[in-house]
């Protein structure tokens, strides 16, 4: 706009230059004295020997004087830019106010109505038209100044809007709308984009006006391209609700898309801006006025270094430390700005990984576990970075697992995984401590619920049973947090169910899992990355549900690790690995929910005598912080029975588990064989053991259980026997 209301402007008030016989008429001394015309009939006559001038049609519709420069003056759009030309106006309407004024130009030139003084060689006159051809040229300078120095930044977009039934979508581009697409039928928006991608591209490759043709499709409809591929179609439908034709309505876009096209411009693949990883480049395509010198220039090369390379039209940033800046591009007198951000990766995420299996049990829920959290642990992440599995596909022992880092101030890194199954053999060490989860047994609020210390070299065993008494769903969490600087790792077997309102069938399903899982060593290796916390539960959990589990956990590394139990907000459910604020853990707060693991009892019996009773969890368990653990649950008690037959008949054992606490189900080893009770309430009871003492012989009989969650306790052991024959 800047140059053409200067021009119009110029064209309405100076219509003295345009039309000479307007100013014979004012003046018409003008056609009298020949020595005039004669010097002066450049007025009517102009001679571009003389003055370095040509005549060439104005594209808004007047001839006017043009210098003969390298190019032909043109439109220059410009942006918002319109100081220029006002500027130039109040200029031009201050020093030389008699050009639209010419009553003050008679006033202050009477000579021109002179004869005489016409004659004179240093008339009035010949000064004022000597202005009047400097005021041109130097309006006409100013004008190509201001085009020339103008940005011109030629990107594509797609919009949409509505008016009345109809929907728009309009393609912009050098500041005007280029292309209207009409429809009654829905949106139009996804063409309109399309339509501005492929203009994107086009003017990236360096697409010129010859370049853009109309095709009529064999539907009657007009496809505009550009070097051959389709940028937009003109249907029926389209072109009758803009009240024309298919093909009229592809010609008016290609005349439009012609003047875009036809202006120096510059281009780039990425307008928007650019972001780049530290270490790293990033590249741009350009497109533009390829034969002039184009430059590119950093803003901080601290940040970011620029390097153009023509030979294949791109842009090549390097991002050189984190921070903000931009590439200044410029080509002569055209120039535009490259937002760069340059980022951290949120993550390096290593291609393969190995996970690490032991035993022969595992499920294929464990299978997954295992594999997504080696996948994760491949992943290095910058502090305050989070680590998320997205996917995860399996085909035999290979899974295929898609992850997903991404942190504040960093740019998200996403990678597919590809980990391997390996077994191992499982670490031997028993477990010297319990940590029970169970206090509140309740959930009220979102919050941590246990957080003690695993030791090196010393394994253990963690219980948790929990009940959601919240009003919503949350997330219920175990897991291991490495506070430590390097890698650290830990050997997991786990037996764990719910969420359930059926109490008492969530414990003992978890309890059953751990003993299947425990006896054959099925399990897998934990990675927790340094600073990081991996989840061994990730459940969430409804209102009233019951979540219950049994796991043996065995330290593989000397860094300092933390179980920790949390209920948070539910989200985020594939997510296994999450960073660590350092302030929360430079000297962590620990619960009181330490106990001994196990508890060694002696019980004897004389075969034919009085019977032996044990009341398991009766007494519980008190550690050191005065903490008391009612019930001894996840405590296993090692027993060992003596039976002795000193008769000289042959003696029968037998032990009964009888729920004297209330209803319960339990699970005892004996011997090395299984045995599992169905339920029991109240004084009943059920058979375990039945075994032949021979006269004179002592049977020993080791026997191991838990007690498990959900389960009423004391349950009373009860030991009897009889000799053969005898009723």
């Amino acid at each position: 706009m800047t140059s053409r209301t200067t021009l119009a402007v110029l064209e309405d008030r100076h219509s003295c230059l345009s039309q000479p016989a307007a100013l014979e008429d004012r003046h018409s001394c003008l056609s009298k004295p020949p020595a005039l015309e004669d010097r002066h009939s450049c007025l009517s006559k102009p001679h571009p020997e003389r003055w370095g001038l040509t005549t060439k049609p104005s594209p808004i519709g007047f001839r006017c004087l043009s210098p003969k420069l390298p190019f032909a003056f043109r439109h220059y759009p410009r942006r918002a830019d319109t100081m220029t030309s006002r500027t130039t106006l109040a200029v031009l309407e201050d020093r030389h106010s008699c050009l639209s004024k010419p009553a003050a130009l008679e006033d202050r030139h009477s000579c021109l109505s002179e004869p005489a003084a016409l004659e004179d060689r240093h008339s009035c006159l010949s000064t004022c038209l000597s202005r009047v051809y400097r005021l041109c040229l130097g309006l006409l300078a100013l004008t190509l100044a201001a085009a020339g120095s103008a940005d011109r930044r030629l990107d594509f977009a797609a919009r949409e809007r509505a008016e009345g039934p109809l929907r728009i979508g309009e393609v912009t581009g050098g500041g005007q709308v280029l292309i209207r697409l009409r429809s009654k039928a829905g949106s139009v928006l996804p063409r309109a984009q399309k339509a501005a991608e492929g203009l994107q591209k086009a003017a990236v490759a360096g697409l010129s006006p010859p370049a853009l043709t109309v095709v009529v499709g064999p539907d009657g409809s007009s496809i505009l391209k550009g070097d051959g591929q389709e940028i937009v179609t003109a249907d029926k439908e389209t072109a009758q609700l803009s009240s024309t034709t298919p093909t009229a309505l592809a010609a008016s876009w290609q005349s439009a898309l012609n003047t875009v096209f036809r202006e120096p411009y510059l281009v780039l693949s990425e307008p928007d801006g650019l972001q780049v990883p530290v270490d790293e480049a990033r590249y741009v395509a350009y497109g533009g006025p390829l034969g002039k010198h184009l430059s590119a220039t950093s803003g901080d090369e601290a940040v970011a270094l620029a390097k153009l390379e023509p030979t294949n039209r791109r842009l090549k940033v390097y991002g050189a430390g984190p921070g903000d800046t931009a590439v200044a591009l410029k080509a002569g007198a055209l120039s535009l700005g490259l937002p760069v951000q340059v980022r951290f990766w949120a993550a390096k995420i290593l291609p393969t990984a190995v996970a690490e299996l032991t035993g022969s049990g595992q499920d294929g829920h464990t299978a997954t576990r295992v594999a997504v959290n080696a996948a994760l642990a491949a992943a290095q992440p910058q502090p305050g970075a989070t680590v998320s599995a997205i996917s995860t596909d399996r085909e035999g022992p290979l899974f295929r697992v898609g992850v997903l880092a991404t942190g504040q101030d960093c740019i998200d890194a996403k990678r597919q995984v590809e980990v391997t199954l390996k077994w191992v053999t499982p670490p031997t060490l028993e477990p010297v401590d319990v940590f029970v989860s169970n206090s509140p047994e309740r959930i009220v609020a979102l919050g941590s619920l246990m957080r003690e210390q695993l030791l090196p070299d010393r394994a253990a065993r963690f219980l948790y049973h929990h009940v959601n008494s919240t009003e919503q769903t949350v997330l219920f969490v175990a897991r291991i947090a490495n506070a430590g600087p390097g890698p650290a790792a830990a050997h997991v077997i786990l037996g764990e169910s719910g969420p359930d309102k059926d109490e008492l069938g969530v414990g003992h399903a978890a309890a059953a899992r751990f003993w299947r899982e425990q006896r054959t060593g099925s399990g897998y290796v934990l990675q927790v990355p340094p600073m990081t916390a991996s989840d061994i539960v990730r459940t969430p959990v409804g209102r009233e549900a019951i979540v219950s589990g049994l796991a043996q956990i065995t330290p593989l590394s000397s860094s300092p690790l933390l179980l920790e139990v949390a209920a948070v907000p539910v989200g985020h459910e594939t997510e296994w690995v999450e960073p660590l604020r350092p302030e929360d853990y430079a000297s962590p707060k620990l619960t009181t929910f330490r106990f001994g693991a196990r508890k060694a009892v002696e019980l004897k019996h004389e075969i034919g005598g009085a019977w032996t009773f044990f009341s398991l969890g009766k007494e519980g368990s008190t550690n050191e912080a005065g903490t008391y653990l009612a019930g001894d649950y996840g405590v296993l008690h090692e027993i060992d029975l003596e039976l002795t037959n000193a008769r000289e008949q042959t003696g029968f054992a037998e032990m009964e588990v009888r729920a004297s606490g209330g209803v319960m189900r339990g699970l005892f080893l004996i011997d090395n064989v299984l045995h599992e009770t169905g339920l029991l309430v109240g004084t009943q009871q059920e058979r375990v053991l039945k075994l032949e003492v021979p006269s004179g012989a002592t049977r020993r009989v080791r026997i191991e259980t838990i007690p498990e969650s959900a389960s009423n306790y004391p349950v009373h052991l009860i030991v009897h026997s009889r000799l053969r024959n005898v009723p």
